[in-house]
């Protein structure tokens, strides 16, 4: 089990702005496109959702093996707590979707 934290945590540390940034701005396109009538964005919800699952998941097992981290990607180098702030804004934004796109019927 270390041993695939360890290479979870490795890759997190070269893909984890890819993912944070790619789940930002699927759900910010998410949230506007709820507003249109045309709410057909299935694929780019899923590509959120998943880099925000596999970006939560590299962010904990960096934080269980205590690896020292300095940056994060190899594109856009991002402290480690920048992108928790991205993964938390993209986790915000997808509630709010889902509440704009699903309301309560009552």
């Amino acid at each position: 089990m270390e041993q695939f934290l360890n290479i979870l945590a490795a890759i997190q540390m070269i893909i984890g702005d890819f993912l944070a940034i790619g789940s930002i701005i699927g759900s910010v396109i998410l949230l506007f496109g709820a507003f249109t009538p045309l709410n057909k964005f299935g694929e780019i919800a899923n590509w959120s959702i998943l880099g925000l699952i596999f970006g939560a998941l590299g962010q904990i097992s960096i934080s269980i093996t205590n690896q020292p981290v300095e940056k994060i990607g190899i594109l856009i180098p991002l402290l480690p707590n920048q992108i928790n702030i991205l993964l938390f804004g993209s986790l915000l934004l997808l509630g709010k979707y889902n509440s704009i796109s699903h309301p309560d019927p009552r």
